[in-house]
Formats: C-alpha cells, sequence, structure tokens
C-alpha cells in the first residue's frame, strides 16, 4: 500500500512513503518516550515511594541468614536473656554450614540493659519457658526478645538488643501464607484421644499437647511433625492460671487448645512457626460516683 503523493503551495513534491516505514517510525518514537519516562522515574522516584538503594545490604544479609539458619530444638526454661542469646549465637555458627569461612558464620550480638532497677532488670529478663522444634533462627530471636520483654534490630552488622521503652511497638512478624495454613491445618486434623486434666498449669497442659501433636501428626516429613506453641506473659503477669477440670475424648488439636484457653482466659494467635498463647486483655470499666 502506497501513501498518494501531494505537492505543497511552494511546488516541493512530497515523495511516496510505505505505511511499513511510518509504522516504524511510529514505534521508534514510542520507545524512545517510554524509556526516556522510565529512566525519569529511577532518577527521581517519587517522594513517598520507599527507595531500596537506601536499604542496608548488610541487614538484608542479617535477615536472610536468620531466615535461611534452621534451629532444631530449643528448651529454655527459667533461662536468662544472657544464656538464651548465647545459646543462639553458638548453634547459628554451628549450623550455617553454606558459609565456607568460619569467621563469617552465625551472627554478631549486643545485649544492651535497660534503664531499670537490677532486681526488676533480673526478673523481667528471664525466659521463663520456651519450647521449639525446628525453628527459623529468625522465629527463635523474636520469641526470646518478647518473652524477656526487649526488642532487636540491626546496626553495621551486629544484632542489637535492648530493653522495650514505653511507646516501643510490638515487632510483627509478615504473615507466611504457606506455613500459616500447615499450622492451621495441623490444628484441625490432629486427633486427641484423650485429655484428662485437673489443677493442671497452663504450662502442663501445653507441655501434653506439644508432646501428643508429635506423637499423632499424620504428616510424612518427620522434620515437622507437631505443633509448637508458645506462651507470652506481660511483665507484671500474675500466678500460674490452672485448669480446674477438663477432660475431652477424640478432639481435634484446635478445639483441646480452645477449651484450655477459656478456662485460663488466654487467646491464641496462629503465627508462621508457633502458635502463640497470651493473656486475654481485660478492660477495666471506670466507676462512675453514686449520687447523693
Amino acid at each position: 500500500m502506497k501513501i498518494h503523493n501531494e505537492t505543497l503551495a511552494s511546488g516541493t513534491k512530497l515523495f511516496p512513503v510505505s505505511a511499513w516505514v511510518v509504522s516504524r517510525l511510529i514505534v521508534a518514537a514510542f520507545s524512545w518516550l517510554l524509556t526516556a519516562s522510565i529512566m525519569a522515574q529511577q532518577t527521581n522516584p517519587p517522594a513517598d515511594e520507599p527507595q531500596a538503594a537506601k536499604e542496608d545490604p548488610v541487614q538484608a544479609i542479617i535477615f536472610e541468614k536468620l531466615n535461611s539458619i534452621i534451629i532444631p530444638v530449643i528448651d529454655f526454661e527459667d533461662t536468662s536473656l544472657e544464656e538464651a542469646v548465647h545459646f543462639l549465637s553458638h548453634r547459628s555458627r554451628e549450623l550455617e554450614v553454606a558459609e565456607k569461612d568460619p569467621a563469617n558464620r552465625g551472627f554478631n550480638f549486643v545485649i544492651r540493659k535497660g534503664e531499670v532497677a537490677p532486681a526488676a532488670e533480673a526478673n523481667r529478663t528471664v525466659v521463663k519457658e520456651l519450647r521449639l522444634r525446628n525453628v527459623t533462627a529468625l522465629a527463635a530471636l523474636h520469641f526470646i526478645c518478647e518473652q524477656t520483654h526487649q526488642r532487636y534490630f540491626v546496626d553495621e552488622g551486629v544484632i542489637v538488643i535492648s530493653s522495650k521503652k514505653m511507646g516501643d511497638k510490638e515487632v510483627a512478624e509478615p504473615l507466611n501464607q504457606a506455613a500459616h495454613a500447615v499450622l492451621q491445618n495441623k490444628l484441625k486434623n490432629i486427633i486427641i484421644p484423650v485429655i484428662d486434666f485437673e489443677n493442671t498449669s497452663i504450662e502442663e497442659a501445653i507441655d501434653y499437647l506439644r508432646m501428643r501433636s508429635v506423637e499423632l501428626d499424620p504428616g510424612e516429613n518427620r522434620k515437622n511433625k507437631g505443633v509448637n506453641f508458645v506462651i507470652m506473659r506481660p511483665a507484671n503477669a500474675g500466678g500460674e492460671q490452672n485448669i480446674k477440670s477438663l477432660r475431652l475424648r477424640n478432639v481435634t488439636l484446635g478445639t483441646a487448645l480452645e477449651n484450655i484457653c477459656q478456662q485460663v482466659n488466654f487467646r491464641t494467635t496462629v503465627g508462621n512457626e508457633a502458635v502463640i498463647l497470651s493473656p486475654k486483655k481485660v478492660e477495666v470499666k471506670p466507676v462512675t460516683p453514686e449520687k447523693p
């Protein structure tokens, strides 16, 4: 197909140009404009858009390592923060087999003491009970800090652990949908034949569920059998909460857990690698003075 010849008023004749040539010129011009637009966006990103270039590459490497190292067993009871962090540091160096240079294995930790009285600090920085199986080093660090009322962050290649301050937000793990679904299915599919509790502490009850979940998990992967449970208590928690009487037969793990939590006024949250139990918040209503 040819474009018709035309003659300008000046007498200059327009030479015939094929439609193909015109289309190629249009495409080339559009490509140039698009490339220029992309380069301009990369040079001047919007003010409200996060800039990946500003992220600390060392911090990214540390969090990648924390997510890749799997701790087979954690079994803490009345363990100090220092002991728990030493264990995590030691095991991470042993288990980071991908790193060929031993000097680069594991993590550097620094614990900064909080501005509280020594006696109160000693009581706050103790892991009362933490039993986990096959969890990432990141999950282990997260639960250690939550139980000891600490926070953690990366500063110049070092993982810093320090006391939480008033107004600090809780550190929340990004939800892993696949891992979350696996835990939900275990709570629905593991059947507990017999539960017979009388004046049983929540720690003893959860230990029993933890043990039975491993024994009765129908999954084929031995390393991932069972469910991890973590009991969280606030810094000013009172005494032990006991289950007065609970007798159940052939119930799902989730149903057993729900009944236990009802008796001790706890709630559950299904995370990526564990089911977290924590006291329900009690709403205190203001007292209205009676009219004379």
